[in-house]
């Protein structure tokens, strides 16, 4: 008799990719529909020695469920910071558009073990692991960073 694994309780697809960039949401719904279109495009375009995804702006933003301005703002700067993928601006014709080229391969290789990543979400400290920031974007407090609670 076949024993069947129970998948309950594993981290899906989207909070794997968010373990890759460091916690970041933009860049990880951003990530999420390019690790889609990557593996559901047949004919990818040949350019400059790899293989490309291409789409404008608006379309990757709108599939991700970002504005323009988060896309370009947030998720693109941070993802470019990764070597498992590359992002680029380049005409198709008299269209620019954005070119994006995926490394699955790379990007296994970019993911903190998950028994070292869940701690950090939930704010332990884990000895040798990168910190991941709950809300990177939060201004900050008026005077510094040394305010205490009375203002001084």
């Amino acid at each position: 008799m076949k024993k069947n694994k129970s998948t309950f309780g594993v981290p899906g697809l989207l909070a794997q990719l968010r373990n890759s960039v460091d916690g970041q949401w933009p860049a990880a719904l951003l990530l999420y529909r390019v690790v889609y279109r990557w593996a559901n495009v047949a004919n990818k375009l040949e350019r400059l020695g790899r293989e490309w995804i291409a789409m404008s702006r608006e379309n990757w933003a709108r599939e991700a469920g970002l504005s323009v301005s988060e896309m370009k703002n947030r998720a693109l700067p941070h993802l470019r910071k990764y070597q498992f993928i590359k992002i680029r601006a380049m005409k198709l014709g008299d269209v620019k558009l954005l070119w994006i080229s995926l490394d699955v391969d790379e990007l296994e290789k970019w993911q903190t073990p998950w028994d070292m990543y869940e701690p950090q979400l939930n704010g332990a400290k884990v000895i040798g692991a990168k910190k991941v920031p709950s809300y990177p974007y939060k201004k900050k407090p008026k005077g510094g960073e040394n305010v205490d609670f009375e203002g001084k």
